[in-house]
This record gives structure tokens, sequence and C-alpha cells, in this order.
């Protein structure tokens, strides 16, 4: 009996797409890259004519579906996903209307599988199959927070030690969080589990995918060497014996919808390969040749765009139209908070603050902001630092990369706090985002404003909970990224430090 058809897989299993406090209210483009993977693959990854697979956090359960449909039909397909925020009910809804639309999917089965349980250390019952051991573990796009990066390896971990002979493939979008994917790559290590990318968007063989074969190679050099890089899905293959598949060029020729055609910016100005414009502000990169401003405009020219920073960024746009929005009679001082570049405070000098501090704990996004001030005539307005002693202490990537900061910093001081500011304005990824809510509480006058940006609009209310003692409300987004606007509440305790500052 043969599970690889002639005629290419059936996919006509239908999932809407339903608000939802999780992500699974949508199937995300990893989920259809990995049903690729699999039918391509399927011969050899399977020999079972009954394969027993288990998906975790199936959403919208198109991809375990899908993969019942086609392969399954002997054999039995569990769709786990979490009871709370809706997920189980949604996942419920997606399979009764598929199969009341006369869709073969009687393997499939679905079960609650809450992975707080590994958070708390409470003793977990995994999902087990009717009859011997699963053969195959998927998952696509579950990292978005701290907790997926913490968790997930450990729920891998479980089930690799409960069913040896498992294949466990996880396909994930890299370079939508740099930091968590790094995190995650070494989470699976810190459980000793072992992961191997078997295939990647546009790459047919392994050296095509450059650095994004292994996120932590060189020390996360080329990662993380790319000021923007595109987004890829890839297939990580995880395993506890370090048994992995070959390669598999099956997604050479697919493109992300970020990269397959041009898509015309929402944006609130107009960007080049050399400057970029929002509203008034114009800003010239370093390849834009001089020119002189227009009676209305804020010229600014960067000539090192650093580690991060060119404006390029919807995020960035956001800040800075949110920016001129402001009274600016009322501020006098801001905060940068992560720099980059220094575009942020640079901007907020124009447009009327006297003087600004930049934070940010890569030296060489303090270098880049230093001559960025000083070519725009804004030294010493800007003062740099690192972040303050007791989040460089616990700051491992900056003591991997730099060594102890008391040993020269390269360069660098930490931040003394010691004032306050009239504006804080913070531009980085989530997750740092969130353990930084302490700090910006500290830097914030009690009616100061904040401006926070890094999140996608879907991780919005994550940060709103660590942000617990703002008042914040939405102010703009763009491309999927979001803008938060807010003041400290009146009343609460002020907190006295961060949980942390990594990029």
């Amino acid at each position: 009996m043969s599970h690889e058809p002639s005629q290419g897989w059936r996919r006509d299993v239908v999932a809407g797409h339903q608000a939802m406090d999780t992500t699974g209210g949508s199937t995300w483009d990893a989920a259809h890259r990995l049903c690729d993977f699999l039918e391509a693959q399927w011969g050899q990854l399977m020999a079972d004519e009954a394969p027993r697979a288990v998906e975790l956090g199936a959403g919208t359960g198109w991809l375990g579906m899908t993969l019942a449909r086609n392969v399954a039909t002997a054999g039995c397909v569990c769709l786990t996903e979490q009871a709370s925020g809706g997920a189980m009910e949604w996942l419920e809804q997606n399979l009764s209307a598929n199969v009341a639309a006369g869709l073969p999917l009687e393997p499939v089965q679905l079960q609650e599988l809450d992975w707080s349980r590994w958070a708390a250390g409470e003793p977990v019952q995994l999902p087990q199959p009717p009859e011997g051991s699963w053969d195959l573990l998927i998952g696509s796009d579950l990292i978005y927070s701290q907790a997926g990066v913490q968790l997930l390896p450990r729920v891998l971990r479980s089930f690799a030690e409960a069913f040896p002979q498992l294949t466990m493939l996880y396909c994930h979008t890299l370079h939508r969080f740099d930091d968590f994917d790094l995190e995650f790559c070494r989470e699976i290590r810190q459980q000793g589990l072992q992961y191997r990318v078997v295939a990647a968007e546009g790459a047919a063989r392994p050296a095509e995918a450059g650095s994004d074969l292994d996120p932590l190679e060189d020390d996360c050099g080329g990662f993380l060497e790319e000021l923007f890089p595109e987004k890829r899905v890839v297939v990580f293959q995880i395993s506890l014996s370090g048994d992995f598949l070959d390669w598999s060029p099956c997604l050479a020729r697919t493109q992300s919808p970020q990269s397959a055609a041009p898509v015309k910016a929402e944006t609130p100005g107009a960007t080049s390969d050399d400057v970029v414009e929002v509203g008034r502000i114009r800003v010239l990169l370093p390849s834009a040749q001089a020119e002189e401003p227009g009676p209305e405009t804020i010229l600014l020219r960067l000539v090192n765009l650093g580690p991060f920073g060119s404006g390029q960024h919807p995020t960035t746009a956001l800040m800075l139209q949110a920016m001129q929005d402001l009274d600016w009679s009322s501020i006098s001082s801001a905060c940068d908070f992560g720099c980059g570049s220094g575009i942020l405070g640079l901007s907020a000098l124009r447009l009327g603050a006297r003087s600004c501090l930049g934070v940010d704990n890569v030296p060489e996004a303090l270098t880049a902001a230093q001559q960025n001030a000083e070519a725009n005539d804004c030294l010493p307005r800007l003062r740099l630092h690192l972040p303050p002693l007791d989040v460089l202490d616990k700051d491992l990537d900056f003591y991997t990369r730099y060594g102890d900061w008391r040993r020269g910093g390269a360069g660098w001081t930490p931040l003394v706090v010691e004032e306050e500011f009239d504006l804080v304005l913070a531009n980085i990824v989530v997750g740092p985002l969130c353990r930084s809510a302490g700090l910006v509480r500290q830097l914030l006058k009690p009616h100061g404003q904040v401006f926070l940006a890094g999140m996608k609009q879907f991780q919005q209310q994550q940060v709103e909970e660590a942000y617990e003692d703002f008042e914040l409300k939405a102010a703009g987004s763009l491309d999927g990224w979001a803008l938060l606007q807010g003041r400290l509440k009146e009343k609460g305790p002020r907190r006295t430090s961060s949980l942390g500052f990594a990029r």
C-alpha cells in the first residue's frame, strides 16, 4: 500500500482565521512549508503503512488534518493544543467543519497539552497513540514569546525520552525575532538535544542557507551580521540520539510572502537605498549625497549605521511619525532605550529636546550613535552608556562577546540611573522589551510619556502585561508591527531593577 500519492497531496482542508489570545487563529506560512517537506520526503520518512503522528501547538489544525487526509488514513494523528485562550474550541470547530464537508479525517484525535506544566515541574501525561509508539512529531512557528523559547525544548525532550524512535520536525521562520531564534537553539542544547536544519527556503544545498544553517555557529556572528535579514523558513530536525535525515532541496523554490513579490509599503513616508523620509524627518544614509534641508525639513545624516538603526524598519517609521505628533514644548529630556545608531535620540534633539540619553548593550551601536551625533552637531547633548551594572551582570551574551565590562567594557561605561526623563523611546525586540519594563519605569518621570515598539500586533497583550504599571494605548501599526504609547499609572510602588536587557 503506497502512502506517497502520485498526483500530489490533496490540500483541501479548510481552516479559517479567528482573532485569539494565542497565535493559533491563523495557518502560518511555516505550516505550508512543513507540509511541502513532508510530501516530498514521505517515502524516506515513514516506512509504516499506518503512521502515528502528533502535532504540537496545532492551532487551526490545518497541517495535522492535511497529513491525516493524505497518508495516515490507517494510522493516527493527534493534534494538541492548550486549553486556555479558546485554542481547543477553535481546533474542535475546524475539525468538525471539515468532517461535515466529507473529508476522511477519522484518524484525527484532539488532546489538550499545557506546556506550562513543564515550567511548574508538574508530572505530565504525554499523549499516547492507540498502540505502539509515535513515529512522527511535527510543529510549526511555535516560538513567539520567552515562554515558548524555554518550554518547547523541554516538551521535545520529554517526547524524545518517552519515544526513542520518534522523528521530530519543527518548521520555524528565522529572523522574525533573532533573539528568540538564538535562545531556542541554545535551550535545545541545554536540554541535551541536538538540532540540524534539513531544508530551507531558497536553498538547494546546505551551503546556500548560509548562516541560517546553524544560528549559533561562530558565536552567532554570521547570523546577526545582516542589518535587516530576510525571514527564511527552515525545517529543524530535533534529535536526542544525533541521527539526522539527509538534506532536502524541496524548499529551494519556495519563498516566504515577504520575499515572493514587491509589496507596496504602507509607511507614513518613503524609503530608498540611501534616504529615509518619514513626515518632516529626512534621514540621509551613508551612501546618500549631501543636500540642504528644506524650510520645514528636519535633516539627519547617519554616517555609521552600526548593527541596528537605519530607520528602514516599520517600527522606526512608526516611532518617527508619532514623535512628530507630540507637543515638544513640554519635553526637555528624552531617553533612547536600545538606541542603535541613535536615530530616535537624534530626532528627539532636532524636534525640541534639550538633552537625550542613549542606552544600548551593543558597544558597536554606541560607537555608531556617537559618530552620528558628531556628524549632526549633537554632542554633547546626546550622552551614551551601556545598561546599568545590575543588568550587565546578568547579560551572558554581553559577557560572551565582550568579556567583563570592568575590564574595558569595549570603551563604554554602564549607566548610573540618577535622572528621569520626560520621554522614553524603546524600540527593541519583544523579549528584551518586556524584560526591560522595570528599568524603563525607573527612567521615566511620573508624568512622562513612553513609546514602545518592536512587537508584532499579536504580541501587544504580552507587552501590556509586562508594563502593568503603565496606562498604554495603541498608537499605530504598520505591516503587522505595533506601537504603544502611554504614561505611568498614578499609583503603585516604583520598581527598582530590570529583569534584563539583551538585544
